[in-house]
C-alpha cells in the first residue's frame, strides 16, 4: 500500500507519520510539507491513500484532494 501524508506543520507531519507506520507497517509512507510537491509525486508514483492537512497556505486540503483524484482516480482520501 502507498501512502501519502501532507500536513504544513512539520511537528504534526512527524507525528502523522509515525502513527501511520506503526498501524500500517508493510505500507510505503511519503510525507510532504508542500501540496504541489505531493501531487507531482502522485503524478509518478501509484498512491493508495491521502491524508491531508484541510488548512495550508499554498492550496487547501480540499482543493489538493480534487486534483489528486483528477491524477489517481482510485485514491482514497
Amino acid at each position: 500500500m502507498q501512502i501519502i501524508v501532507v500536513d504544513d506543520e512539520p511537528f504534526v507531519l512527524r507525528g502523522e507519520t509515525d502513527i501511520i507506520r506503526a498501524a500500517a507497517p508493510d505500507a510505503a509512507v511519503a510525507a510532504f510539507s508542500s501540496p504541489r510537491e505531493a501531487l507531482a509525486y502522485a503524478r509518478d508514483n501509484e498512491v493508495d491513500v491521502a491524508f491531508l492537512d484541510i488548512q495550508m497556505p499554498e492550496m487547501t486540503g480540499m482543493e489538493l484532494a480534487r486534483r489528486l483524484k483528477m491524477v489517481r482516480p482510485d485514491v482514497n482520501v
